[in-house]
């Protein structure tokens, strides 16, 4: 558009055509939907070759205004320069995982079942291997389609120095994260997601219960909300990444709710560069997988068969659990929480709070017991859970 004398008007539209149509900045900008962010693709008119694509910065602004005003727009700003570029970039949008997934071709050789005991040196058992393969589905599900529930966390066990961390950065590759922010701190955390694909949270033994619970909270969300540093307006960005725990300890679970999302792992001999080498096909048959409409959770069945044992294992045991234990071993039929505090743990009702409740249903749970409904006087007893 131009003005009556001729020149063209310093409008937004004018920026965005420019943008569009000349061929030394039309291709400069995209919109990284990972990263959530634009970048600078190519360099700018004038300005050093790019070694490789990265976010824009503000003298990209200057450079790309300078160049406009050049050119005939003479009298735009930063504001109209910006909004153009955005408009640019979010035209060219791209997502370089879903990029790297799709020019994947698998050849045909099975991987998938046994790759955390091939490549992690964990033993190989039907628990191992299925997790395995739910693993690396979720994380091409979460490219796939953005957002989608991933509830569980593989939790990687073994010695320090077994390169447990090493593997989850082969496998992620430039989307790989250990700097995980304090996760009750804020947005800090959910800025952080942009732009990963696995995000490892490193020694879950030192975690206490509490942040047992908000690791669990944490993860199981679907979308960050939040307004990014400088926006003016706030963000619901669905969740591209997946969670992957790392410890050296043995017993580390310690919320009996929240443990029930984590799928523990204990690796051996970790061969690092036998991952480098086939990390491409097992993303590639997990695309496949994915694409068959393979599921990434777990029935009912094998949570209980075969998830919930290798849970157990892992928790750190209640003073209370071995005198429950041989009270229950005793009972005939079900019980009452208030009546197995009084009898095998000797606490009167009126000592009885949500705390200590609570404390003793996790154990009775554990121990192979269930809730069971309300009987007619409104009691809720527990019995032992059928096979």
């Amino acid at each position: 558009m131009k003005a009556k004398n001729g020149e063209p008007l310093s409008i937004l539209k004018n920026v965005v055509t420019a943008l569009r149509l000349d061929p030394k900045i039309s291709a400069c900008f995209a919109f990284d939907e990972m990263q959530a962010r634009p970048m600078l693709m190519r360099a700018l008119p004038d300005e050093p070759d790019l070694a490789a694509p990265r976010p824009v910065v503000d003298t990209d602004i200057s450079v790309l205004e300078c160049y406009l005003q050049s050119e005939g727009l003479r009298g735009i700003g930063e504001g109209v320069t910006t909004r153009g570029m955005a408009m640019r970039a979010s035209e060219r949008s791209f997502n370089p995982v879903r990029d790297y997934l799709n020019g994947l071709r698998w050849d045909g050789t099975s991987r998938l079942a046994g790759w955390l005991g091939r490549y992690l040196g964990a033993s190989r058992s039907p628990y191992i291997d299925a997790i395995g393969i739910m693993f690396l589905i979720a994380l091409v599900a979460r490219i796939r389609r953005p957002g989608v529930k991933a509830d569980h966390m593989l939790v990687l066990e073994g010695a320090q120095g077994a390169k447990k961390s090493t593997a989850c950065a082969v496998l992620a590759g430039a989307w790989f994260s250990d700097a995980l922010p304090d996760i009750r701190q804020g947005k800090d955390a959910s800025i952080h997601l942009a732009g990963k694909w696995l995000i490892e949270v490193a020694e879950m033994s030192a975690m206490g219960k509490a942040d047992h619970a908000a690791l669990k909270a944490f993860i199981t969300r679907t979308h960050e909300r939040y307004r990014p540093p400088y926006g003016k307006f706030e963000v619901d960005q669905p969740r591209q990444c997946i969670f992957i725990g790392t410890t050296n300890a043995s017993v580390y679970l310690r919320d009996e709710s929240g443990g029930r999302r984590f799928w523990p792992v204990g690796v051996g001999a970790i061969d690092i560069d036998a991952l480098a080498r086939d990390r491409d096909q097992l993303f590639a048959e997990a695309v496949v997988r994915f694409e068959a409409g393979d599921p990434w959770w777990p029935d009912a069945t094998f949570e209980r068969e075969h998830i919930a044992p290798e849970q157990d294992a892992r928790f750190e045991e209640d003073a209370w659990e071995a005198n429950l234990a041989k009270f229950l071993d005793e009972q005939p039929g079900s019980v009452l929480v208030g009546d197995v505090a009084r009898d095998a743990l000797f606490i009167a009702t009126s000592r009885l709070g949500r705390a200590e409740q609570t404390r003793i249903t996790a154990a009775m749970t554990r121990l192979g017991w269930t809730r069971q409904k309300k009987d007619r006087r409104g009691n809720i007893p527990w019995a032992r859970a059928t096979k």
